[in-house]
């Protein structure tokens, strides 16, 4: 078995990003290791040379929200403006109708019955 340590992977807010280029332009002859230094007694944080290194060549790309750690592009809009109004519409907040519910139970518990109970998921029964 191997004795070698894998080390976790430091992600920066786009404040810390932010800052770091702040810093990096106020001292442009600074070196990365440098830049590393200075982020490791700023931060208290290690990264890896590559991460200042990609962190300045794609300075224009850090986004405006300081607390954000990733920037994540959507893939497909659609889907996620899709599932973004069904939980307004279906939110826990919401009230559910009773009646509708009464009514459902029969018609659920007909349809379920060919299942096992181990295939059925209950979304508002979750246990640890």
């Amino acid at each position: 078995m191997s004795s070698s340590k894998r080390k976790d992977k430091t992600t920066l807010t786009n404040k810390q990003r932010q800052d770091i280029v702040t810093y990096k332009s106020k001292y442009p002859n600074i070196t990365n290791v440098e830049l590393i230094d200075w982020v490791k007694k700023e931060f208290k944080l290690d990264v890896h040379p590559s991460m200042i290194g990609c962190l300045i060549k794609n300075k224009d790309d850090i986004g405006n929200n300081p607390t954000i750690k990733r920037q994540r592009t959507v893939q497909h809009p659609e889907l996620e403006n899709a599932l973004l109004e069904w939980v307004k519409k279906h939110g826990e907040d919401m009230s559910v109708d009773d009646n509708v519910v009464a009514a459902t139970i029969p018609q659920l518990k007909k349809l379920l019955k060919e299942y096992d109970l181990k295939d059925i998921y209950n979304m508002d029964d979750i246990t640890n």
